[in-house]
């Protein structure tokens, strides 16, 4: 059993790193480094101060990008926040609202079959 919450942890973690490459690619290194990421996952902190891939845009827009970048649970997330004026600024807000009905359709089966990839048993 070990092995198997062994091989979760690293499906785990990999996850994680993947987020922060998103957010930092997206311009969010800055708040990465601040919340001293680069202790918890194996990134180098000049990593952290990469300048956003797409700098034309403006945080909130790199914000929904990073969001439906990271799929359908962070998708989720932006169109809660949308709906948090007490917690979230205008501008952010305004742009998190176009996740509301402007992301693209995954298909249920394609849901199903990379949730069974991703929680299938590791091998021995």
């Amino acid at each position: 059993m070990q092995h198997l919450a062994h091989g979760g942890a690293i499906s785990h973690f990999k996850r994680f790193q993947t987020v922060i490459n998103v957010l930092v690619k997206n311009g969010f290194g800055e708040v990465m480094a601040r919340l001293r990421i680069w202790e918890a996952v194996n990134i180098e902190r000049r990593l952290l101060r990469r300048h956003p891939a797409m700098p034309e845009l403006t945080s909130p827009q790199r914000l929904r990008t990073a969001l439906e970048e990271l799929g359908p649970t962070f998708i989720k997330l932006g169109q809660m926040f949308s709906t948090r004026p007490d917690l979230i600024p205008p501008d952010f807000i305004n742009e998190l609202k176009k996740l509301q009905n402007s992301v693209n359709f995954i298909q249920p089966d394609v849901i199903r079959k990379n949730h069974r990839i991703r929680t299938r048993p590791a091998c021995k």
